[in-house]
């Protein structure tokens, strides 16, 4: 789980909307198979690559 959040996180950071939301959704279905293991590092990462989307979104605006 941690490296799909680390790829999330990674194409939030390059800007790339299509590839973050790619594995945003397979994060969230791995996610979802694996409810009884803990994603902690894999929230964290997917709130920081978040984060970076909304800030690319915010400067695209300015």
């Amino acid at each position: 789980m941690r490296v799909i959040g680390m790829l999330t996180e990674f194409y939030a950071m390059l800007g790339d909307v299509t590839r973050y939301q790619q594995y945003a959704s397979r994060a969230a279905k791995c996610k979802e198979e694996n409810s009884h293991e803990p994603s902690d590092d894999l929230d964290d990462a997917l709130t920081r690559a978040e984060g970076h989307i909304q800030r690319r979104a915010i400067r695209a605006r300015v």
